[in-house]
C-alpha cells in the first residue's frame, strides 16, 4: 500500500473483473495482466468497457523462472489439470511481481500436501477441452513447449529488466506422491 492510501500498489487481474465491470481504479494504483487475459475478452460490450476504463491496464509477460515455478508447484498440488495457460500466466505474473516487490522468503516453495494425479480424467473420450491441456498417453513421458504470452510484453518505468517472450520446455510427467 502507498503511504496513507488504501489503494494497492499493484493488482494482477484475470478476466473476471473485466467482465463484471469492477471499478479497478478504486482498488489499485496500477492494474497488471497478461495478453492472454485481454484476448479472453471477446464480446463487443466488454471490449468497449475495457477501452473506456479510467486507467490503463498494463500487459506484461511473466518470466520463464516464474512460469517454471508455477508449473512445478501446480503439478505437485494436482492443479495442473484444471489451470489453463492463461491462469498459469496470471499466477506466474503475480509471483513475478511479488518476488520483485517483496521478495520470496515469505512464500511457500513446496505445497503443504501433494496428491497423486491419475493419468486421465476417467473419461478417455475427452480429447479437446477448451482452455485446458489434456495429455495424450505418449505426452505423459515426453515434454512439450509452452509459451504463456501471445505478444511481446510492454516495458514500464518500474520494470527495468527486459522480459522476453520465450518458449519454456516443461515436462508433463505424472506427479507421484511425495
Amino acid at each position: 500500500m502507498l503511504g496513507g492510501s488504501s489503494l494497492l500498489d499493484y493488482l494482477v487481474i484475470d478476466t473476471g473483473p473485466l467482465i463484471r465491470n469492477i471499478k479497478l481504479e478504486r482498488l489499485a494504483e496500477k492494474v497488471v495482466t497478461t495478453s492472454g487475459v485481454v484476448a479472453e475478452v471477446r464480446d463487443a460490450f466488454t471490449r468497449q468497457k475495457l477501452e473506456m476504463l479510467p486507467m490503463e491496464i498494463e500487459e506484461r509477460c511473466p518470466s520463464d523462472e516464474s512460469v517454471q515455478f508455477v508449473l512445478n508447484f501446480a503439478k505437485k498440488t494436482g492443479d495442473i489439470r484444471s489451470l489453463s495457460k492463461t491462469d498459469m500466466a496470471v499466477v506466474a505474473l503475480t509471483y513475478d511481481l511479488e518476488s520483485k516487490l517483496n521478495g520470496i522468503e515469505h512464500l511457500r516453495r513446496e505445497p503443504v500436501g501433494t496428491i497423486k494425479v491419475n493419468e486421465g480424467f476417467g473419461d478417455d473420450r475427452i480429447t479437446n477441452l477448451a482452455g485446458f491441456y489434456v495429455p495424450k498417453k505418449s505426452d505423459v513421458v515426453s515434454s512439450r513447449s509452452t509459451s504463456l504470452c501471445s505478444s511481446a510484453p510492454q516495458n514500464t518505468e518500474n520494470d527495468n529488466s527486459e522480459i522476453e517472450n520465450k518458449e519454456e520446455d516443461v515436462e508433463d510427467d505424472v506427479v507421484e506422491e511425495a
